[in-house]
């Protein structure tokens, strides 16, 4: 029988593989992501996931989030946040996510107030980013104002892939329009479930992959937290829907 891997375990295998990777300390891209940008930028590096406390092979639902970018400069892993901030619209929006899957439950509204019962299974998800770096100038992040380099866009998603391995994810929720088909080409055994999987913001799909060791995941393409259009009406019944179809298929 195959050992339960646990949250101790989940850290270790991605600070080994961190460590291979940013031999170091300095990703191997560097050069070339520097060189491609019209500025003379600093590179925070923020390329460690958040494994939080309860995540593990005994699970019910393994759900990892996908964030566009973190400007927090984490190089350890580390656990996710256990609490949600007023102001943070991204752990708010992710927060409400996770009740839909995790309790099939739909909280009543985004605020802090609505989502205060569910703050338990915060405990319970990992979270990432794709991009592994953020860019700043001077002593401000600038991220909207300086695009991320084609080379970051072309080989950040090696190191997603690699996180993914290793933690086995029955669900991958990705916050945004911003991966490239290099990364829906690394499993070419990807079948679309329901949905379209365009750069469209009001789009939204959900893909069924297989693990190396031949488990289901599946992939869901979603909304940014930021995105408001996204978290009300039509556009926020598909985005139900897409959990209840993966819900259907996981049980």
């Amino acid at each position: 029988m195959e050992k339960a891997m646990t949250h101790t375990d989940y850290i270790a295998a991605l600070d080994q593989m961190y460590q291979e990777h940013y031999c170091g300390g300095i990703c191997p891209y560097y050069d070339v992501c520097f060189a491609s940008t019209e500025v003379n930028p600093k590179f925070k590096f923020d390329y460690a996931a958040k494994v939080g406390a309860n995540y593990s092979n005994n699970s019910k639902v393994k759900v990892l989030v996908v964030g566009q970018e973190g400007k927090n400069g984490h190089t350890r892993t580390g656990k996710t946040e256990e609490r949600i901030e007023q102001d943070n619209e991204h752990y708010r929006k992710t927060l409400y996510t996770l009740a839909l899957i995790l309790c099939k439950d739909t909280p009543k509204g985004f605020s802090k107030e609505a989502l205060r019962p569910y703050e338990k299974l915060l405990k319970n998800f990992c979270l990432t980013n794709y991009y592994k770096c953020a860019i700043q100038k001077g002593n401000a992040y600038a991220c909207r104002d300086l695009p991320h380099t084609q080379t970051m866009r072309a080989n950040c998603y090696r190191i997603l892939v690699k996180e993914i391995d290793i933690l086995e994810p029955d669900i991958v929720i990705i916050q945004g329009k911003f991966t490239p088909e290099s990364f829906w080409a690394a499993y070419e055994n990807g079948k679309r479930i329901d949905g379209n999987k365009t750069e469209e913001n009001d789009s939204i799909s959900l893909y069924r992959y297989t693990h190396k060791n031949g488990k289901p995941f599946y992939v869901l393409y979603g909304y940014h937290p930021c995105y408001y259009q996204a978290w009300s009406g039509d556009l926020l019944d598909n985005f139900k829907k897409m959990i209840d179809k993966f819900l259907e298929m996981h049980n």
